[in-house]
């Protein structure tokens, strides 16, 4: 009886040894299997950020565009006004001489009226 108890605990022992040794296989297993899981979400992780510069980069680079061409604009428009300025500035410089000189020729006109050198008629 005393071999059977003994043969009992072996048997037991073994029984116990097999159990833990597959508990161990599948908590090796299981870490294996949550380490994956975590390079993988690591690589997600990483492609997300990556994908977000990119998109930040693509905004930045449309908003110094906008800005550009805002900027030439408004270059354009003061080029325009400074061109405007200067075509007034000369229209009134003009407008100045052709005043002086029809100043000019109606004292002209009076002083050969009074001298008597042309008559009202001739101004006719």
């Amino acid at each position: 009886m005393a071999q059977q108890g003994q043969l009992a605990t072996q048997r037991a022992s073994a029984s116990i040894g097999a159990q833990e040794s597959k508990i161990q296989q599948l908590q090796a297993g299981e870490a294996s299997r949550l380490q994956s899981q975590e390079r993988a979400g690591e690589v997600y992780a990483s492609e997300q950020r990556r994908a977000g510069a990119e998109t930040a980069r693509g905004l930045e680079w449309s908003k110094t565009g906008t800005l550009l061409g805002m900027s030439q604009e408004r270059l354009a428009a003061a080029n325009q006004a400074r061109a405007d300025a200067k075509a007034q500035q000369m229209s009134a410089v003009g407008d100045i001489a052709s005043g002086a000189s029809q100043l000019a020729g109606g004292i002209g006109q009076k002083k050969a009226l009074n001298d008597g050198l042309i008559t009202a008629q001739d101004l006719v």
